[in-house]
């Protein structure tokens, strides 16, 4: 009951991400998305029906992908991102994903990813933000729960998103405040 419980939150929140996504973000030059840690493929599923020239390569641990809703246009690949990520996309997505981990593994995951994406190739990471002094927000009550839950994991503030980012090869071309209140930090 509780895995459900925590499918069907991961869901309702993968819907929102991908039409915020959707909305938020030039999709124009993507031909090939691939959600890392997309879980189920809800978030992919959705910024597929709204972008109808992209296709889909949905990354997650084999026994989460097991259940994933096939799709037209969706690849379903099960893996560990920090090994490596399907090459062949021109944009990667991590949603809500980095926060979960210490700065180290970000790096690593960071660092995944920037080796398999070609030259001109682009990752998009949507997080909320953490503000420079707390306050009772999302973003604030995520950040404790990440505290509780994930050793070392956190929200971050714009400059160490950064940092993490210039670590492992990228460059934060910007961040886009998205509907939802998160940041996507579209990097190259």
């Amino acid at each position: 009951a509780r895995a459900r419980a925590f499918d069907g939150a991961m869901a309702a929140g993968g819907r929102l991400h991908g039409l915020t996504l959707a909305a938020g973000v030039d999709w124009s030059s993507s031909r090939r998305v691939c959600d890392v840690g997309g879980g189920d493929g809800t978030l992919l599923r959705t910024l597929l029906g709204l972008v109808p020239h992209v296709e889909g390569v949905l990354l997650d641990l084999p026994h989460v992908v097991a259940g994933a809703p096939p799709a037209d246009r969706l690849t379903v690949v099960g893996g560990d991102a920090f090994e490596a990520v399907p090459a062949g996309c021109d944009t990667y997505v991590m949603v809500n994903v980095v926060h979960d981990w210490a700065d180290d593994d970000v790096v690593r995951l960071f660092g995944s990813v920037r080796t398999a994406a070609p030259d001109g190739g682009r990752l998009i990471v949507v997080e909320a933000e953490r503000a420079e002094r707390p306050v009772d927000d999302i973003g604030g009550r995520t950040d404790l729960l990440m505290l509780v839950l994930a050793p070392g994991g956190r929200e971050r503030r714009q400059d160490e998103m950064r940092a993490l980012a210039e670590a492992a090869g990228w460059h934060v071309e910007r961040a886009a405040r998205l509907a939802s209140g998160d940041l996507a930090y579209i990097m190259q």
